[in-house]
């Protein structure tokens, strides 16, 4: 399945589960999940016009995770191509809620939440996401994250 972008809904691509990300049994160490989950949520970056070096080094802020966590369901195991979907469940001054869900043929394999929060790279103060990233995020939209608990950054 290649990168797709479309109008509207979460971003959508495959990432390659390699040997060294897997346990004695041939599968997923369940760590190993949130590089993957990372890689995934830079193609939503690219796919929504967001060059690397301004989510990643810009000299204004930082985008550091504060909360991550993962929901396992099917085994991923070593030389698979997971299908990904990527997307914003929710949207605050200061923070964003990424869900990005795992998939081998129909089947979800896992889920992984991660809370990205913007803070000032002089004072380390939260402040508010750029309205430029609002607008590329937005179409990335997802609704998926009901019964999450409430953020606790802003």
């Amino acid at each position: 399945m290649s990168p797709e972008r479309r109008d509207s809904g979460p971003y959508r691509g495959e990432v390659r589960v390699a040997f060294d990300l897997c346990d004695p049994a041939g599968v997923l160490f369940f760590g190993n999940v949130f590089p993957l989950a990372h890689r995934a949520f830079e193609g939503l970056l690219d796919a929504a016009g967001i060059p690397w070096e301004n989510w990643f080094a810009s000299p204004d802020w930082r985008v550091p995770v504060s909360r991550a966590s993962a929901d396992y369901s099917a085994p991923l195991p070593a030389g698979c191509s997971a299908e990904t979907e990527v997307g914003v469940t929710e949207m605050r001054n200061a923070a964003l809620v990424v869900e990005t869900v795992f998939r081998l043929d129909e089947t979800v394999c896992a889920r992984v939440e991660t809370v990205h929060v913007f803070v000032d790279s002089r004072t380390g103060a939260t402040r508010a996401i750029p309205e430029a990233f609002r607008t590329a995020l937005g179409p990335f939209g997802t609704a998926s994250g009901a019964g999450r608990p409430p953020l606790l950054t802003d």
